[in-house]
């Protein structure tokens, strides 16, 4: 079971129910804190979550090494970080190294002097491999972070409390490297459809992402509504 507390208007966990316990008996969460657990239909006090109420002190004593601020350490879970996969220019990369091979070849069998321009081939390879590195994504149980461009940097926030739906896309190519594509619909008007490309355990990063959506969306109190 996960459990979120909602305390001075900021989110932690995700918990256990031994770590609340430990935290409870220091007094670091108060049984008033709102809580939010695993098949909860909404959030309530934390003295309702189920197994709290037995490390509930008479008499609760203030332990420095207890206070939110430490257990906030915890508050934005991070589900993926990193750039934009490499196996996606693989073509590119192939493409570019053999036409160099041939050219580079050809000109020191035969007229050397145009060995320069087999380096030319390398350009496309060069230009991809650039743009994948800075594509750059951070997905965490709050919101989805971009940032694109090798000369011109352009970021994006995307909360997941304006997302609407998720899905998992995964090409036969992309699964022999055990990637896919997750596509976020969101209510953002600057960001409508989030296309995630080749994300390791796809399926895994969308089902943490779904949980955290639903949590961000109980505490905050904001849902998408369709509009006809």
């Amino acid at each position: 079971m996960q459990i979120y507390i909602l305390k001075n208007n900021q989110q932690f966990g995700p918990y256990s129910l031994e770590q609340v316990q430990g935290f409870v008996k220091q007094g670091g969460f108060l049984p008033t804190d709102m809580a939010w657990y695993t098949g909860a239909a909404t959030w309530g006090p934390l003295a309702g979550v189920p197994g709290v109420a037995t490390a509930l002190p008479g008499s609760p004593a203030r332990s420095p090494a207890a206070r939110p601020e430490v257990a906030a350490t915890g508050s934005e879970e991070i589900f993926f970080e990193g750039t934009e996969a490499q196996v996606l220019n693989l073509g590119t990369l192939i493409g570019s190294g053999l036409l160099f091979l041939i050219v580079s070849t050809i000109s020191l069998l035969f007229f050397w002097m145009a060995f320069p321009v087999a380096f030319l081939f390398l350009i496309p390879a060069v230009a991809a491999w650039m743009k994948s590195m800075n594509a750059k994504c951070r997905i965490t149980n709050q919101r989805i972070s971009t940032e694109q461009g090798v000369f011109f940097k352009r970021t994006g926030n995307l909360e997941l409390y304006r997302v609407k739906d998720i899905s998992v896309e995964q090409p036969f190519f992309l699964r022999l490297f055990g990637r896919g594509n997750i596509v976020v619909l969101s209510g953002d008007t600057t960001t409508p459809r989030l296309n995630l490309r080749a994300i390791p355990r796809p399926k895994e990063v969308a089902e943490k992402l779904r949980t955290a959506t639903e949590v961000r969306r109980r505490t905050t109190g904001v849902r998408e509504i369709e509009h006809m």
